[in-house]
């Protein structure tokens, strides 16, 4: 509903009105250069899909484009869409523009990340409570049981109290040599057409049921994404960028229930069960104080919807 509910804009090649949430804002701009003149150095680049703390819009004058990497070859940019000054050359496409604004929506996850482990940092100390530490939690880590139990039977339980937002999977990062690192950057392209083909999914959507339920309900169930951040980040050094964001959201998670370990510790309680690499993400949209997860949600969605991996259904803004 948050996505519906953002800006209407026009879009250039559907000509349909979408919300700005499902589409890529771009600008024409010039480009320097000391082989082509000034006026053949205009170029359509995405503009505004990084957030706004960490890059400024380079135009004011934007254009809009379905949030979607297929319809890129059959774009055809046209000086009268842009309203280009009279003289002006042609306006082009980059050959590697599906790549930038690819690299651009992982990019704004991370940043959506950096920036919910700050939200989570200033919570009042006021709200650092036991009771909200206990049943609360903006970000957790999956058991082992819970996270097999899950890729078996595509359910999720949870108590009547939780509302989990999506789940993401991120397996640890290997050490690898500079040699590796480099070779690895040479190819990330192909690499990541490499990733895309394999088996694994970049989302998959499950059942959440209520733990307290007696019995299954005939009504429509309620589903989450589940976000496999491998085939979904392929580039390596994306991929350690997010898992870092992701142990700093995880850290300034602890330190806000720092109750809980001693609580632990002092009534003699068993260690807790080993954790996967499955993180649930919640929302207390009731809870003022706790900070929303809205926006990462957003934004891994906008990278399935680009990659063309959203469910079945939920295209309908390309028709």
């Amino acid at each position: 509903m948050a996505m519906l509910s953002s800006p209407m804009r026009q879009c250039i090649f559907t000509q349909q009105y979408l919300p700005t949430d499902f589409m890529i804002r771009m600008s024409v701009l010039k480009i320097p250069s000391d082989k082509a003149p000034s006026n053949e150095n205009l170029y359509l680049l995405p503009d505004g899909v990084l957030h706004p703390r960490f890059k400024s819009l380079s135009s004011r004058v934007g254009r809009y484009l379905v949030c979607k990497k297929s319809v890129v070859p059959h774009l055809e940019p046209r000086k009268s869409v842009y309203r280009a000054r009279p003289g002006a050359g042609e306006i082009r496409l980059h050959a590697m523009f599906e790549e930038q604004v690819g690299s651009m929506l992982r990019e704004r996850v991370i940043q959506e990340l950096e920036l919910l482990a700050d939200r989570v940092r200033c919570v009042p100390k006021k709200f650092k409570t036991k009771h909200l530490a206990q049943d609360m939690p903006v970000v957790r880590r999956l058991h082992r049981d819970e996270f097999a139990d899950m890729r078996s039977s595509s359910k999720m339980m949870r108590s009547s109290l939780e509302r989990v937002a999506l789940v993401m999977v991120l397996p640890p990062i290997r050490e690898a040599s500079v040699s590796v690192a480099v070779e690895e950057i040479r190819t990330s392209s192909v690499k990541a057409e490499a990733a895309r083909e394999t088996d694994t999914p970049i989302l998959e959507m499950i059942n959440v049921q209520a733990g307290d339920a007696i019995e299954e309900s005939t009504e429509a169930q309620e589903r989450i994404p589940w976000y496999n951040c491998v085939p979904m980040f392929p580039e390596r050094t994306q991929r350690e960028r997010l898992h870092t964001a992701m142990l700093n959201l995880l850290g300034s998670e602890r330190k806000r229930l720092w109750r809980i370990p001693s609580t632990e510790k002092r009534e003699g309680k068993p260690k807790a069960v080993k954790h996967s690499h499955a993180i649930v993400l919640s929302s207390w949209s009731t809870v003022n104080p706790l900070p929303d997860v809205t926006p990462l949600s957003i934004a891994l969605w906008r990278v399935a919807m680009w990659e063309g991996c959203t469910p079945e259904g939920t295209d309908w803004y390309t028709n």
